[in-house]
Formats: structure tokens, C-alpha cells, sequence
């Protein structure tokens, strides 16, 4: 039954976006997904824990890919820089790492705790994206050139990242002022909104399924709705 509502969902949002394709101008036509602004006064408190959690994710992410590949198999440099090059989206697979992070205010500084289960994607994440953005800036090609020779330890991929590629961690992070106030509270996805997410970022990259990232979550089960 699962299976069969999935199948009919893909079907029923190919031709959605095949009939806005081709009906372009229209009213009602192709609108753009919501996105939480982000909160660039916050970024400088962050910025270098976010660096040293890139570089966590994208190590760890290697050693498995390279794990779970049979012993005349190698993994790539295209493969890590491609990686590499997605990291800082929260709507791509690569990027989902940020989703389970929380900004906790912690005396005069703020802190990445990660949480068991992916938060949605609100002013915070998208906070942690553009200070992944601001770090990964013209050094995604080459920290995915050092992911692929693998002769770095964790501890040496952050400071070639976090100090020499870019200046993330060149200086610590100043104290937060008293008069800030939190962003937002972390607020978790259901079972049902992951497996809504899960499914759209398959989607995003499918021939013939151009445009998915046009729509959210609510906007595809709204469409499952009826099945």
C-alpha cells in the first residue's frame, strides 16, 4: 500500500510540474518554497563551530563511503567534491547534518548541541547554512582534494579548513551581547515530516522532476492527501 501511494505521488507531481513547464506566465503557476531568513548578526557566534562540524561530517561521511565499498572499488574525487560542494544545503541529503543541530545560548556564548532527531529547517538551520556557506566559500574544491588523498586526521582537516582556507576559527568567537534574544526553539520533525523530507530530496535530483524544490512539505502531502 505504501509503496503504491508513493508511486502514485510521483506520477501525480510529474505532471503538476510537466503542466507548469509548459504553461509558463500563468497565474497560480510556479511559486517559490518559503525559506526562514537567516539571522547574520548570529553567525560570528558560530561560525567556528560550524566549520569544525563540517569538517566532522565530511570525514565521517568518507570513511563510511569508502567502508562500504568492495576492496577493488575506490572512492572518487569527484564523488568527495561533489559531496563537498552540496554540504552547506539543508535540502540536499549532504546537508541534512545541519538539521539536527541546535543554537543553545550558553553564558556569553552560543553552542551546537546535536539533537537524536533532525529539527525543521527554520531561522536557526538556515542560520548554521549561511555560516557554511560563508566558510565553505571557494574551499570546497580543495578540502575535497585532502578528503581524497586522506593522509589528515580530523584534528588537522579542521585547522587547514577552519584557519588556512578560510578564517572561521582565526580568532574566538565573541561574547554574546545581553541584549540578544534567541532565535527560535527547536523544533522537531514527525516521523511522517522525515519521511516527506526523504522523499523530496529523491526527488530533487530525478530527470524529468525539474522544479521539485519549488514545493515544501506541506505542499506534497497536501497532494498525498487524497490517497
Amino acid at each position: 500500500m505504501k509503496l503504491l501511494q508513493i508511486c502514485l505521488f510521483l506520477i501525480l507531481a510529474l505532471l503538476v510540474v510537466s503542466s507548469e513547464a509548459q504553461m509558463p506566465g500563468m497565474p497560480g503557476g510556479k511559486k517559490e518554497k518559503f525559506k526562514a531568513p537567516a539571522v547574520k548578526s548570529d553567525i560570528k557566534y558560530i561560525k567556528c563551530s560550524v566549520c569544525e562540524e563540517i569538517v566532522k561530517f565530511l570525514h565521517r561521511e568518507v570513511k563510511t563511503m569508502r567502508d562500504a565499498l568492495s576492496k577493488n572499488k575506490k572512492l572518487s574525487e569527484f564523488e568527495i567534491i561533489e559531496m563537498a560542494e552540496k554540504v552547506c544545503d539543508p535540502e540536499k541529503k549532504e546537508g541534512e547534518w545541519m538539521t539536527f543541530l541546535d543554537m543553545v545560548e550558553d553564558g556569553d556564548k552560543i553552542k551546537l548541541v546535536t539533537r537524536e532527531r533532525p529539527g525543521k529547517c527554520n531561522k536557526e538551520c538556515r542560520t548554521i547554512a549561511r555560516a557554511c556557506e560563508e566558510i565553505m566559500d571557494n574551499a570546497d574544491t580543495e578540502l575535497g582534494e585532502l578528503l581524497f588523498k586522506g593522509e589528515m586526521k580530523r584534528a588537522k582537516l579542521s585547522n587547514e579548513l577552519c584557519r588556512e582556507l578560510s578564517n572561521a576559527c582565526s580568532k574566538p568567537a565573541p561574547k554574546v551581547k545581553k541584549s540578544r534574544k534567541p532565535i527560535e526553539d527547536f523544533v522537531e520533525m514527525s516521523d511522517k515530516e522525515v519521511e516527506m523530507e526523504n522523499l523530496m530530496k529523491s526527488m530533487s535530483g530525478m530527470p524529468g522532476m525539474p522544479g521539485m524544490e519549488m514545493y515544501s512539505r506541506d505542499d506534497l502531502a497536501g497532494m498525498m492527501g487524497g490517497m
